[in-house]
C-alpha cells in the first residue's frame, strides 16, 4: 500500500500528464487514497516535490502550466457556454435522460482549437434512434464533428452513449481513466434523477478515488431534474431497429476502436485510455 505522500505525489502526477495543476479541493476529489485534511495540508505545504503558485498545486519545476490553465480556462469557458445553448436544444428529443461535457472542456483544460466531447444517457431501446436525431441536427448546425476531421474546433463529438438499462460500465472498461473521466463529468441536463443513478451504478470509481462519490453528490446535488416525457419517447422507440441496423451498416465502414452494442457506444477519435494508466502506472 502507498503511503499518504506517495498518494499525493501519484494524483498530481497523474494531473501532470494532462498540464492541469490542481486546486486543494481537487486534489482531494481526486486522491487515490483517503488521508486527514490536516494531515493532506501538511504533505501539500511541507513536501519539496510539491509546489505551489496562483492557488494552484503542482510537480516542482512545472510552474509553467499554471499560466497554461488560467489560459486554458478562459478557452473553456467558452465552450461550455456555446455547449449550453446546443445542449438545450438536444435535450428537446424526448428520450434523452442525461447529456453531460466530457474531456476536457468539462474541467476546463481544453485548447482553443479542440473540439467539445458529448457523454448521452437514453432511455432504453432508443440509443441509436436518438444518436441518429442527434446527428443530423448537428449536421443541419454545421457543428458536427466528422470522422477525421482536421478542423474540429467547437464542434461536437457524441462520445458515449448508455441506455438506462446499461448504466453500470463493465470491469474491462473499470481503470483509473475511465473512473477519473466519470468523476470529472459535468451533467448539464437530467431526467428521472438518471445521474445519481448513473453514479450509484458506478460506485467502482471509489476504489481509485475514496473521496470521489462524496464529492460527486455535493458538487450536484442542485442538478436540475427536468419531468420525464413520456409522449415522443414511444414514436422514437419504433425507429429504433432501423435506425440501428442503419448506422451499424455505416459503423463497420471505418470501424477501428469504437465500442458498439444495443446499449453502449463508445467513439473515441483520439483513444488515450490505454496510453495514459501506462503512463500512470509507470510514475
Amino acid at each position: 500500500m502507498v503511503s499518504n505522500k506517495q498518494a499525493v505525489l501519484k494524483t498530481l502526477q497523474y494531473s501532470d500528464l494532462f498540464n492541469f495543476p490542481q486546486t486543494g479541493s481537487e486534489i482531494r476529489k481526486f486522491l487515490i487514497k483517503k488521508i486527514e485534511a490536516k494531515r493532506l495540508k501538511v504533505i501539500l505545504t511541507s513536501s519539496k516535490e510539491i509546489s505551489y503558485k496562483s492557488g494552484f498545486y503542482f510537480l516542482k519545476g512545472k510552474e509553467k502550466i499554471v499560466s497554461l490553465r488560467k489560459k486554458r480556462e478562459i478557452e473553456s469557458s467558452l465552450k461550455i457556454k456555446k455547449a449550453k445553448k446546443f445542449i438545450k436544444l438536444l435535450s428537446i428529443i424526448p428520450s434523452v435522460l442525461l447529456i453531460g461535457i466530457s474531456g476536457s472542456v468539462s474541467v476546463k483544460n481544453a485548447k482553443r482549437n479542440d473540439d467539445i466531447d458529448l457523454f448521452i444517457i437514453t432511455q432504453r431501446n432508443t440509443l441509436w434512434a436518438t444518436r441518429f436525431l442527434m446527428i443530423i441536427f448537428l449536421k443541419l448546425c454545421g457543428v458536427y464533428r466528422k470522422r477525421d476531421e482536421e478542423n474540429v474546433k467547437d464542434k461536437f463529438c457524441l462520445n458515449m452513449f448508455l441506455a438506462e438499462d446499461a448504466l453500470g460500465l463493465s470491469p474491462e472498461r473499470q481503470n483509473m481513466y475511465i473512473a477519473r473521466e466519470i468523476s470529472q463529468l459535468m451533467p448539464i441536463f437530467q431526467r428521472d434523477k438518471i445521474y445519481e443513478k448513473f453514479i450509484l451504478k458506478n460506485n467502482w470509481i471509489g476504489k481509485f478515488m475514496p473521496n470521489s462519490i462524496s464529492c460527486l453528490k455535493k458538487e450536484h446535488a442542485r442538478l436540475v431534474d427536468e419531468k420525464k416525457k413520456i409522449i415522443g419517447s414511444k414514436i422514437i422507440s419504433m425507429l429504433e431497429k432501423p435506425l440501428h441496423l442503419l448506422q451499424i451498416k455505416i459503423i463497420k465502414r471505418h470501424q477501428t476502436k469504437e465500442v458498439v452494442a444495443s446499449n453502449f457506444v463508445a467513439f473515441h477519435p483520439n483513444d488515450l485510455s490505454l496510453l495514459i494508466n501506462k503512463r500512470y502506472l509507470m510514475n
